[in-house]
């Protein structure tokens, strides 16, 4: 049986080049700390004469931002033979991810948005956050109205972004690591996960306008009553309603030669898969669907 646990702060300060720490401007040198913990609980137990090991964990995390999670796991191991040559795994696991530092508290002017971190100690004062907001695409129909000489309103789509929470994952797994004649070692793996909450981003108009160190920020309502001539555009982490998934699978191949130099391959599949997502659903996910690695190596050569 395993306890453990931690306690962390961070204490973030770039004065105002990333990190929204003075967004009022009457502040300077202003830190955003912020203060999180965790306590887990892991026991293991071993059975058919010490073939087959089941563990199982639960863990608690909370962040001063965010409600308490909860991710618990369970994995066995199994191992049919005596040598342990061979042995087959299992896992079913929980987990969540806190939005990153950046993704809470970032305030970074870009080209044609604001990215905005989406905690709400940090973006409430802009108001873009649950209904404060029209969607990036209608906002464009509109602004072609308003170019064409016939402004429509009625193409403005209201959209309601709760402010960015922790992103929870299922993951389901199989494997089987074996030695085969005391020469080659296989590591064969397959796993399925499944995201909710998944933070992605999504740029929006902001409805109404803002202030941001002293300089306004208009808004769409600005340019009805023709006081601005476009509105703010936020690009803001939020968590999708749609439905994540990927699959993976992968092999490992290492071989012994000689006088401790080995040959070794690794080979990976990966897939991601969005359900029905909307236009405006940008999951910036960078992976590659193969993966190849190739080596040559020897750990005693001195």
């Amino acid at each position: 049986m395993q306890i453990g646990g931690n306690i962390r702060r961070y204490d973030l300060f770039t004065d105002g080049t990333v990190i929204n720490e003075n967004p009022a401007g009457d502040t300077p040198g202003n830190r955003v700390k912020i203060d999180e913990f965790g306590f887990y609980l892991q026991a293991g137990k071993p059975m058919i004469n010490d073939r087959l090991k089941v563990t199982a964990s639960i863990r608690y995390d909370e962040n001063e931002n965010f409600k308490g999670q909860f991710s618990p796991r369970v994995s066995a191991i199994f191992s049919p033979d005596w040598e342990r040559n061979h042995n087959f795994r299992a896992s079913y696991q929980t987990g969540f991810r806190n939005p990153a530092t950046q993704q809470q508290f970032i305030f970074f002017q870009q080209a044609d948005a604001i990215l905005l971190g989406s905690a709400k100690a940090n973006a409430e004062r802009y108001g873009v956050h649950e209904g404060g907001a029209y969607t990036n695409s209608s906002y464009n129909a509109f602004l072609q109205s308003v170019i064409g000489g016939q402004p429509n309103p009625l193409l403005l789509e209201q959209v309601s972004i709760p402010y960015v929470q922790p992103e929870r994952l299922q993951v389901y797994e199989l494997g089987y690591k074996g030695l085969i004649e005391h020469k080659l070692l296989v590591d064969l793996n397959g796993y399925y996960n499944r995201y909710r909450d998944f933070i992605a981003q999504q740029t929006v108009r902001a409805r109404s306008g803002a202030s941001h160190q002293g300089k306004y920020l208009p808004g769409v309502d600005d340019m009805l009553a023709g006081t601005a001539s476009n509105a703010t555009g936020f690009e803001l982490y939020v968590n999708s309603p749609e439905i994540v998934t990927s699959f993976g699978a992968g092999i490992g191949l290492t071989y012994e030669i000689a006088r401790g130099f080995q040959v070794y391959g690794h080979y990976n599949y990966t897939t991601f898969d969005v359900e029905d997502p909307n236009p405006d659903f940008e999951p910036r996910c960078n992976m590659p669907e193969n993966k190849f690695l190739f080596g040559f190596a020897n750990r005693k050569l001195l």
